[in-house]
This record gives structure tokens, C-alpha cells and sequence, in this order.
């Protein structure tokens, strides 16, 4: 099957909540005269994006459109917590600062309005952003309206595919772009699922076409397929993975086409790594631009025979780079502008053995974005292979299967669906608060779940990927956030029964644990109140096991019809005393919460 993009397929950005917004790639030039030195920064970055479309307009089949995209990756945890991401600590295992990187880049941007940065991960970014200064904010924005400063994805993280739960990624993504709307008035428009280890047909169809989105864009497949894709010049194409949904997104790959997301080899200028920064002084024994542009010539070459058409994307970026933005930006600005001063000398001089096969009317390399490139490639209107599968496995070399992830720490993977759906029993229960609304989610008593859960979706975190003590962290920002949101869901529960009881949840139920029930049933005579919420939108009827310790009569009253239900007790057989020191239930009394109502709770004692 084939497929031929159409520019005017949709521009339109849409988070499942949210009100439909029309966006688009476009350049306004101004009619008017401006004086203060912001305006004049503002025209000349209009200038600049309009000289940018004029490149990509003129689509010429012999120039190659090379799309210059610094980036970084930042894992939202991996080898270190977030926190020792963002604030730099624990170097000894990795060296990793994002506090810095953002900074750092911002200050780069603002010395030339040409330079343009993507950013990805939205937990750092609020971070960093909570912590600036006024002045400093205020750059940001003007960042972001001039379009040097772009927002791709726009998640929290940069979330798995494989094991993750589709709600998971859509909370994960509102969360994040709910903070770009807030604060920048920005909805993201691409999908950048960069370093997931394969990738999921859910992720093209639910979290790309579906969500708006008009490309994504992503770094590792089998390296089998990647053999083929780069001879059969089949390296990007139209994805269309749901035939219940109908829907298509543009994909591609990232990182030169060689299975990863970074430079070419030897050109990363970032300080991580070792590779040798261009010299363009003439007069100086480390002089090495002319050997560097040809090298660098090559591979965009090379890397545009892997495609179709005349605009390919080169990320400049990788994980955790650009913490000296200047030094990135420095060599890349010596680079761009030195590819354009040999290509003059190669049009002046045929015979210096330069090879740009059929991009003989030249080179035009310029800093873009991952909009501005896909906008290029909508309008090369171009006959694309679809893709209708996924793209899993992943492997990256022979008998290099990554599938041990699918399993890798099964209790995590298990809190994380028992804290996806604690939060989306609270936020119905959250409907019912009194108290008056909130001016933002920060503000609400779900929000540290909310955050938790987001992180926790990350491709190193639900994937049990990280180091171990990266695995407690994880863990423990969801159990923290499910002790905020239990008491003030017991607040709203208490509430709507008529106040008068106090409401707590039990949380180590999978170990036999309830110090509520346990402590209430250590003698005959007291009564304990259950109430059983039910958050689907049927009537549903379960089951409902608490551990007690006496071996005694128990009498379960429903108390909305105040008849008697049939209970069981049953010997608790496991392990007696936890890792904790809490110790399990000498018994579990069993009890059925029979035709429970939508979005609906029954009190029983």
C-alpha cells in the first residue's frame, strides 16, 4: 500500500479534554515599524523563519534541505532519580545536570535569534521553569513565540510502549501538555518517542493520529529492518496501524538513519563528548575545517540517499547534552555556516573530488525544527510506503533481543496499574469536593499522584530498566502521592455519608495488611465501617478480602438496603511477619459488594 501525504490533512491539536485548537508551521511577516530593541529581535526572527519556509518551498530535487535540530534526551530517571538528574548529583555513576542544560541554552538562544532548540521532557522542565526568576521566564516565553524554543511530545516523560497501559500514556501526556497550554499557550504537534525500546501501534494510531499529532518521529527498530529500510530508501513513510480507527501518521527516523537519535559519528560537539571541536583559524596548527566540512558533507549526502525526497533532519543531541550550550551551539554555527563556504568553493572548483551524487545544485543546511521539517515533507508531496504493523521486537544486533523489560520487575509493574487506578477512582470522588475549584492541577490533593504516576511511565521506569535504588524511587513517589490522595479521599467519603467517620484506606492488602481492620477485630464488639467505590460506569459486583485477627462470628451489613450478607473467614496461610515488621492477618474475611452503581459507593459494617 501507498500513500501520498496531504499538507492540508490537519493542523489541529487536540488533548482529549481540552478544547480543539488549530495550530500550524507558518511565518507572519510584520507590517510595522518597531524601535525597542524586543521588537527588533522579533522581526529578525520573523525574517528568519521566513527565509527558513522560502528553503523549503522551493522544492528543488537536486538541493538537499538539511533540517539542523539540536536536542537533548534527558531520561526522567534511569541510572539516577530525577532529582539527582535535575539537580546533578550522584556523579559518580553518571554525569548529568538538567538544571544546568536548560539554562545553559536558554542564555545561548537568546545571543542568536537563528539558533533553535527541541525540548522534550515536561517533570524537568516545570521544574526548572518554577525555580526562575521573572526575567528569566519572561525570555522563555519570547523563546517559545519566536519559535527558537520548541516543545515535541510534550509528555512528562518520555514514556514506554510496550508496558505501559494506554491510560498510563494518555494521563502522562495530559499532565504534560496541560502544563505547556497553562504556560505558554503551546500544544505541542509532534510525536518524538526517541529511545522506547520498539514501538507500539497504539503508539501511531491513539497517541499520535489520534491525538493530533502530524509526525512522529523515533530512533530504534530491529537492525534488520533498518539494513533494508536504508538501501530500499524507505527510512520514513505513513504509518497506519488501526483499521477499527482508520488512522495514519507520518513517522521517521531519528539520529542520521543509523538506529539511534544523535550526531554522526565524530561530530558531537557536545562536552560528554571526545570528539574534536571544528577550528576555522586558518593560522592555527589545529586548523581542521576543511576536512571536517567534507567529512560532514558526506554524511548528510549519504544520509539523504536513505530517503525520499530533499529534506532530511540531522538531531544534533543526545542524552543529557548541551550542558555547555555554548560550546554546541559555537560548532554548530562554525559548521553551517562552513558547509555553505565550501559548497561555494566546490561550485567554483568541480574537480576536488566532493561526491554529492544527486544533490548536484547544492546543500542548504540551516537550524529547524521537527515541525518545520515535517511541514517540508508534507509539501514534497511524495509516494510513501504505509506501515500497518509495529515495530517489535527490538533488537539491535544479532541474538540482542530487548525483551526481558516485558517482565523485568513485576511488582512495580503491578503498583503502577494499582496507583493508575487508585488516581482515576479519586478524580471521580474529586468531582464531588465542595470546597470550590482549583485554579490549576498543582493546586488539587491528586496532583503528587498525578506527577508520580507520570514519571512512572517513563521507558526506563514501568519497564524496569533503572537501577535499583532509581526502582525505590519510583515507588516511593507513588506510594507518597496514594497517602495524600487516600486522606483526602476519606475527606469527601466522610462527607458524603453524613460525616461522623473517619475513612482510611489499606495499601499492603497484597501481604495481608489492614492496621484498621486487624486492630479493630483484636476483641469482640466493634464495628468497622467498609465502603466500596465502585469507578466503572456499570454495575459491577466484587469481592472484597480483609485481613482480621480473631477467629471469631463477623456479621457484614450492607447498609444501604440493611440486610445481612454472607461472609467467610479463612486462615491466612504466608509468610507471618513482612519486611517492614508489620505483621499479616491471622485470618481474611471474605464478603461480596453485590450490584455496586456507577461511579457509585455502598457503606457496609
Amino acid at each position: 500500500m501507498r500513500c501520498i501525504l496531504n499538507e492540508s490533512r490537519r493542523w489541529v491539536q487536540a488533548i482529549f479534554v481540552f478544547t480543539l485548537v488549530t495550530t500550524g508551521i507558518f511565518s507572519v511577516s510584520s507590517p510595522f515599524t518597531f524601535t525597542t530593541v524586543e521588537a527588533q529581535e522579533e522581526t529578525a526572527a520573523r525574517y528568519y523563519e521566513d527565509e527558513l519556509d522560502r528553503i523549503v518551498n522551493a522544492v528543488d530535487e537536486q538541493v538537499l534541505n538539511v533540517h539542523v535540530v539540536p536536542h537533548t534526551h534527558d531520561d526522567v530517571g534511569w541510572l539516577k532519580t530525577v532529582d539527582q538528574y535535575y539537580y546533578g548529583t550522584n556523579n559518580t555513576i553518571q554525569h548529568a545536570n538538567v538544571n544546568m542544560i536548560l539554562t545553559s541554552v536558554m542564555k545561548a538562544l537568546e545571543e542568536d535569534h537563528r539558533r533553535k532548540f527541541t525540548y522534550v521532557e515536561m517533570k524537568f522542565f516545570s521544574m526548572w521553569y518554577e525555580e526562575q526568576t521573572e526575567q528569566m521566564r519572561h525570555l522563555v516565553k519570547t523563546l517559545v513565540k519566536r519559535g527558537q524554543l520548541n516543545f515535541v511530545n510534550g509528555g512528562w516523560c518520555m514514556h514506554d510502549e510496550a508496558t505501559t497501559h494506554f491510560m498510563g500514556m494518555i494521563d502522562q501526556t495530559t499532565l504534560g501538555h496541560d502544563f505547556l497550554k497553562q504556560t505558554f499557550d503551546y500544544i505541542p504537534s509532534i510525536g518524538w518517542q526517541l529511545d522506547p525500546f520498539g514501538h507500539s501501534a497504539t503508539q501511531a494510531s491513539l497517541m499520535s493520529s489520534e491525538m493530533g499529532f502530524n509526525a512522529l518521529y523515533f530512533g530504534r527498530i530491529d537492525w534488520q529492518d533498518l539494513q533494508i529500510r536504508q538501501e530500499q530508501k524507505r527510512c520514513e513513510g505513513v504509518w497506519s496501524s488501526s483499521p477499527s480507527l482508520g488512522t495514519s501518521v507520518f513517522w521517521g527516523l531519528t539520529g542520521s538513519y543509523e538506529g539511534n537519535y544523535g550526531a554522526y559519528d565524530g561530530f558531537c560537539f557536545d562536552v560528554l563528548c571526545a570528539d574534536p571541536p571544528l577550528v576555522a583559524n586558518k593560522k592555527s596548527s589545529e586548523y581542521n575545517m576543511h576536512e571536517r566540512v567534507s567529512k560532514f558533507i558526506s554524511k548528510m549526502v549519504q544520509q539523504g540517499k536513505r530517503t525520499q525526497g530533499n529534506n532530511i533532519m540531522l538531531t544534533m543531541g543526545s542524552d543529557f547534552q548541551f550542558e555547555n550550550a555554548a560550546e554546541n551551539f559555537r560548532n554548530l554555527d562554525l559548521m553551517i555556516s562552513g558547509v555553505k563556504h565550501f559548497l561555494e568553493e566546490y561550485n567554483n572548483n568541480e574537480d576536488n573530488g566532493l561526491d554529492l551524487d544527486r544533490f548536484r545544485g547544492g546543500i542548504n543546511i540551516f537550524y529547524s525544527s521537527p515541525e518545520s521539517y515535517t511541514k517540508a515533507k508534507y509539501r514534497e508531496k511524495l509516494d510513501w510506503e504505509v506501515k500497518v504493523d509495529d515495530f517489535f521486537p527490538y533488537s539491535d544486533c544479532k541474538h540482542c533481543f530487548w525483551t526481558g523489560y516485558f517482565v523485568s520487575r513485576a511488582s512495580l509493574k503491578r503498583f503502577e496499574r494499582f496507583g493508575s487506578s487508585f488516581l482515576h477512582a479519586s478524580r471521580h470522588l474529586e468531582v464531588k469536593d465542595k470546597r470550590g475549584e482549583r485554579s490549576n492541577r498543582k493546586e488539587s490533593d491528586l496532583y503528587d499522584l498525578d506527577d508520580a504516576m507520570g514519571v512512572l511511565q517513563h521507558h526506563d521506569g514501568v519497564s524496569g530498566t533503572s537501577k535499583q535504588h532509581v526502582a525505590y524511587d519510583y515507588a516511593k513517589r507513588v506510594y507518597s502521592g496514594i497517602q495524600r490522595a487516600s486522606s483526602y479521599i476519606g475527606s469527601i467519603l466522610s462527607e458524603a455519608f453524613g460525616g461522623g467517620i473517619e475513612f482510611n484506606s489499606c495499601h499492603a492488602l497484597n501481604v495481608s495488611v489492614c492496621e484498621i481492620t486487624q486492630k479493630a477485630t483484636q476483641k469482640v464488639g466493634t464495628d468497622v465501617y467498609v465502603a466500596a467505590y465502585n469507578a466503572m460506569g456499570i454495575r459491577r459486583t466484587e469481592v472484597v478480602a480483609l485481613p482480621v485477627d480473631l477467629d471469631a462470628t463477623y456479621e457484614v451489613t450492607n447498609l444501604a438496603t440493611s440486610e445481612n450478607v454472607e461472609c467467610a473467614l479463612i486462615p491466612f496461610v504466608g509468610p507471618k511477619n513482612n519486611e517492614d515488621q508489620t505483621a499479616s492477618g491471622s485470618f481474611k474475611l471474605y464478603f461480596e459488594a453485590k450490584n455496586l452503581p456507577p461511579l457509585g459507593a455502598v457503606l457496609f459494617r
